[in-house]
């Protein structure tokens, strides 16, 4: 009899010695990245894939090692998980940042499902780890295009309301009304369509002036146009692009534009060792200025709303001999700065 219980124990102990051989032989031979617990949650088995993916010695993930190459940040929402998931003997998945011998850490959706007996006793946890790192960093780049594009919908629908009720608050008759709100709401659309081909990330500050400038421009030779390349950011470019639009349509209604001998200066540059952005108007050759009684809509976005903008100060001067407006603001409030 005892013989007979020895011959089969040892046939056992061999089946299942070649029966952990083959599921060894199988894992390290799997690209995926697999490991083994033992029914408390103590790690005791990951194969070759694991290693070469984490960089980490082999054998040194065993018991509670493998902690370690999980993304500080996560260790401890992990921990609580994998208690969580042992208690309730279920099945689970969860995402986190796992350490990667090129350096830094790469997100890896893990499952982990327990093996059971037939009465329901876990005998240990199998688990496998994906790398969704490209999948997930794509995800969080769309993310955060839609909440960009959900900001910047919101700003231009802000001013678009801000335009229109200024304006008929100040207009004197309803075509006069019209027309201004059609140009100014057509200049804004220039400046969306330019920053959706840099993908409103930055542009420059020629493009801008050139854009802004072109439907006050029928002829030549009315503009001295010179200033430096410069990047500017998408709100920046369009606070200038309103601010330019209200100085070429007044320009071209009372100031320089409005007779046949007039000219305007726009000019920009860096000053003070690079730290100042300057940027001027100048008419010359038109009728006399008189300062306005009141200051409308386009005076006040010039000198308040673009100088938010820019995180600086923005001057209107109605020189009796030609408009001068000046703008003078951080250079680097010029891509990340202002309101």
């Amino acid at each position: 009899m005892l013989r007979n219980e020895s011959s089969y124990l040892q046939r056992t102990l061999s089946q299942l010695s070649a029966s952990e051989s083959q599921f060894r032989l199988i894992a390290s031979a799997l690209p995926q990245l697999v490991f083994r617990t033992h029914a408390e949650g103590t790690a005791e088995f990951f194969n070759d894939a694991w290693y070469e993916f984490t960089g980490m010695v082999p054998g040194s993930a065993d018991e509670k090692g493998w902690i370690n190459a999980i993304h500080p940040e996560d260790r401890d929402r992990i921990d609580s998980i994998w208690n969580e998931t042992l208690h309730k003997k279920e099945a689970n998945e969860v995402e986190f940042r796992l350490q990667h011998f090129a350096g830094g850490h790469r997100w890896v959706l893990t499952r982990a499902t327990p093996v059971t007996n037939g009465d329901g006793t876990v005998n240990f946890w199998l688990g496998t780890s994906t790398d969704i790192h490209t999948i997930k960093t794509l995800d969080e780049q769309r993310q955060l295009a839609l909440e960009e594009m959900n900001h910047r919908v919101k700003n231009t629908m802000t001013m678009v309301q801000a335009v229109v009720s200024q304006t008929l608050r100040n207009a004197e008759t309803l075509q006069d009304a019209t027309a201004a709100v059609e140009g100014r709401i057509l200049a804004m659309a220039g400046a969306h369509d330019n920053f959706i081909k840099s993908k409103w990330v930055v542009g420059n500050v020629d493009g801008v002036v050139a854009a802004a400038l072109a439907p006050h421009r029928p002829g030549t030779g009315r503009f001295d146009i010179k200033g430096p390349p410069l990047e500017i950011g998408a709100s920046q470019a369009m606070a200038l692009t309103m601010a330019l639009h209200e100085l070429g349509t007044n320009a071209t209604k009372y100031g320089a534009l409005s007779n046949t001998d007039g000219r305007v200066s726009v000019r920009w540059d860096v000053l003070n060792d690079g730290s100042t952005f300057a940027f001027h108007w100048l008419e010359t050759g038109g009728p006399k200025v008189t300062a306005p009684n009141s200051q409308g809509f386009g005076s006040r976005m010039i000198e308040k709303a673009l100088a938010g903008y820019f995180s600086g100060t923005a001057t209107l001067d109605f020189a009796p001999d030609g408009l001068r407006f000046e703008l003078l603001a951080p250079v680097k409030a010029m891509v990340s700065g202002g309101s």
